[in-house]
């Protein structure tokens, strides 16, 4: 009931992309705070068109034509730069987000446990009631059996038979107090849209 609950929660689905979307800025943060090294490369090539009596790749002087220079870029962050200051607010960024998932996660759970306690407690409260109506019912065609005999008194039978209402009385509050809580508890796991939505389409075929 908790999945169910927590996978139609468009609130959690939202906390969830958030989440996403902070660890990638919190991965990128972090890239940005570590040391850089670059392999650099570069390469040249001259050349003299007017100059005929030079022969092959060579330049006057015997200088080649051509040159390559090649080296390495390391880049060394220092404490108190922009690049931490930026890691560091992205990770508090996604320690909230985790922590108000976590909050809205326990919040579900807490109400489908609350309403799965009080349906549980509607259906024994159905049983306690129908066994309470069964009782007065005998006990007010008792009564009305020792009044027909001469043992009882109308006042006794009316009494018996008000009770008897009283507890028909429960037992109906009880039976729409175990509706109404599976009602509140289908639809916060999506089985209530479910099943109408089924009846609705039974209706139309």
């Amino acid at each position: 009931l908790v999945k169910a609950a927590s996978a139609r929660s468009q609130e959690l689905a939202a906390l969830r992309a958030d989440l996403e979307a902070l660890r990638a800025r919190v991965g990128a943060a972090e890239d940005a705070d570590q040391a850089r090294l670059d392999v650099f490369t570069t390469a040249s090539v001259g050349t003299l068109w007017a100059d005929d009596g030079l022969s092959g790749l060579a330049l006057p002087g015997g200088r080649p034509a051509f040159s390559v220079l090649g080296g390495l870029d390391l880049e060394l962050p220092f404490g108190g730069g922009r690049a931490s200051a930026d890691a560091a607010r992205a990770r508090t960024q996604l320690a909230a987000a985790e922590a108000r998932y976590r909050a809205r996660a326990d919040a579900i759970t807490a109400e489908i446990t609350s309403l799965r306690v009080t349906l549980e407690a509607a259906v024994d409260q159905i049983a306690i009631a129908t066994e309470t109506a069964r009782l007065a019912n005998e006990l007010a065609e008792a009564e009305r059996q020792r009044l027909l005999l001469g043992t009882s008194t109308s006042a006794d039978v009316v009494k018996a038979e008000q009770t008897l209402r009283e507890a028909e009385l429960r037992k109906l509050r009880a039976a729409v107090t175990e509706l109404t809580s599976r009602f509140q508890l289908e639809h916060a796991t999506g089985a209530l849209l479910d099943r109408f939505a089924s009846v609705l389409s039974r209706r139309s075929s």
